[in-house]
């Protein structure tokens, strides 16, 4: 298993570790990756930082009790990733080599991520597993790590897998509550914004506005059938026109956590297969 191997190292992308904060509740995950070599960029840290407390602001989440605690747990397992930061930062200068080679010039934590392990792999001749569940930057990157055989690109569900091949005491049952965990990450997201659409009111003013109608039932309808591009896009239209939109986007915008993380239908139905897969 490529996962493994010795000489194979694992990165971690912001998206990743923010799922891995908030479906490990006993920290059983956290002390399964400790036992691996995994390394982060700096860059990536501070993503996960800033972001990782997003999901606590959405409305749902302010009327659970339970909030403060949870906001108390995720800074003490921040800890854990914070000591595996990779320095010293030698390998910025390969920066705009990456950068030329990627045809990618923003330098957010995904750029840094694939810059380190292009370093780790030509350098120190390590090969390379970079978990992102950015599925753009997947797409956009992987062409990159087939071209210069720096590794493989994977996702959080892949994570799973690796460490319950990995370790004897990972049972089929954790990876099913770690799966349905992961899948409710973002189907809890949706079931809130559900309810908010739902329950809104077309104010009077906008009642005779048919683009402000046909945009309020083309979000319904993408909730209703979790039709993740779609809603996506109606949200980004929303964002572009938010004076035209406003009481759609003051709904929208307190969901902002969820449509950064950039998933798919096709990464839904993803986990739901393996979960499937382990139940039968």
């Amino acid at each position: 298993m490529e996962g493994i191997a010795v000489n194979t190292q694992n990165i971690l992308d912001a998206c990743t570790i923010i799922n891995f904060l908030h479906i490990d509740e006993d920290e059983f995950l956290i002390k399964k990756l400790k036992a691996k070599k995994f390394n982060l960029c700096r860059k990536v840290f501070e993503e996960t930082n800033k972001n990782v407390f997003n999901k606590f602001k959405g409305s749902f989440y302010n009327q659970n009790l339970e909030v403060k605690s949870k906001i108390k747990e995720v800074k003490i397992k921040l800890n854990y990733f914070r000591e595996r930061i990779y320095y010293p930062e030698d390998y910025f200068q390969l920066k705009e080599e990456v950068a030329a080679l990627t045809n990618y010039s923003k330098e957010n934590g995904e750029f840094i991520s694939v810059l380190l392990s292009f370093y780790l792999s030509k350098y120190e001749k390590l090969s390379i597993i970079f978990h992102t569940d950015d599925i753009p930057a997947k797409q956009h990157f992987l062409p990159f790590f087939e071209s210069e055989n720096i590794g493989s690109i994977n996702d959080s569900i892949d994570l799973l897998l690796l460490l319950f091949k990995s370790n004897t005491d990972f049972t089929s049952n954790d990876l099913k509550k770690y799966f349905s965990s992961l899948y409710s990450e973002y189907t809890f997201a949706i079931g809130g914004l559900l309810k908010e659409i739902n329950e809104f009111q077309i104010p009077s003013n906008l009642i005779r506005n048919k683009q402000f109608r046909i945009t309020r039932d083309a979000i319904w309808q993408s909730l209703k059938t979790l039709d993740i591009l779609s809603l996506i896009n109606q949200y980004y239209l929303v964002v572009e026109h938010k004076s035209e939109f406003r009481p759609l986007y003051d709904i929208l915008s307190k969901y902002e956590y969820f449509f950064k993380q950039k998933i798919s239908n096709e990464y839904l139905t993803k986990i739901k297969y393996h979960f499937d897969y382990v139940e039968e």
